[in-house]
């Protein structure tokens, strides 16, 4: 089932079909920066290993009803820190929001969306992994400033941010350690996420078969009656999120 291009965000959330009896998982994909090196070998293998249904989501190349539309139907995501991640809010229930954060970058002190798949009435899995092996990580000194360069920097700068252990506490969002790191690109563990994944969607399937079924609700009844009444405070520091 293709997503619906005349459709609104409203509609494509209430009129999507899975594209079948398989597992459909998005991976959260960009053209520019902060690329998963090896994203092609991580489809590949989400697709063979876990028979599953593998969608590439952009924002640079599908609509935002695109989108909404795809995702309604999935039952996990996947993709690095950054504001697309937002888009998680409109998985159904019982799915998984696995996020990768480049070299260095501490998840524990980025936690927005962590803070989502736990508010009252969303009902996910949230998993994040880190790169911790530098070789797996590519930089980009010559970009501009606001993309993680950092060559207009005096030398002495440059090197403690190269250097530094991890991504230091900071006001949103200019400071040039968090933009050098997070606009990595990084290759993935792709065994380990397939590992964790396939993991996830046996506890799921088996959830299912011993499911009672109940009223559905939709979105509006949840942002209405759980979500909205209630106050989440997150740390200013966790708010950075790049686009």
């Amino acid at each position: 089932n293709k997503p619906n291009k005349g459709a609104s965000p409203l509609e494509a959330l209430t009129s999507y079909q899975p594209f079948s009896d398989k597992a459909t998982i998005a991976v959260l994909t960009r053209h520019k920066t902060r690329l998963i090196l090896n994203e092609a070998d991580l489809v590949a293998s989400l697709e063979s290993q876990l028979n599953a249904t593998v969608v590439t989501l952009s924002m640079e190349t599908q609509s935002f009803a695109e989108q909404v539309e795809i995702l309604s139907g999935c039952s996990a995501v996947i993709g690095l820190h950054g504001s697309m991640m937002i888009m998680s809010m409109f998985l159904p229930e019982d799915t998984m929001v696995f996020e990768l954060f480049p070299y260095r970058v501490p998840p524990d002190n980025y936690t927005p969306f962590k803070t989502l798949a736990s508010l009252p009435g969303m009902q996910m899995k949230y998993v994040a992994w880190v790169n911790e092996v530098e070789a797996n990580s590519q930089t980009h000194d010559d970009r501009p400033p606001h993309m993680g360069g950092i060559a207009h920097l005096p030398p002495l700068e440059q090197n403690k941010i190269r250097h530094s252990e991890s991504v230091p506490p900071h006001k949103c969002c200019s400071d040039p350690t968090w933009l050098y790191r997070i606009y990595q690109d990084t290759r993935v563990d792709v065994p380990h996420i397939v590992q964790v994944v396939a993991q996830f969607l046996d506890n799921s399937s088996q959830r299912l078969d011993n499911f009672e079924s109940e009223p559905s609700r939709s979105l509006i009844d949840i942002l209405d009656t759980e979500l909205l009444p209630h106050q989440v405070n997150v740390p200013v520091q966790s708010l950075c999120i790049p686009m």
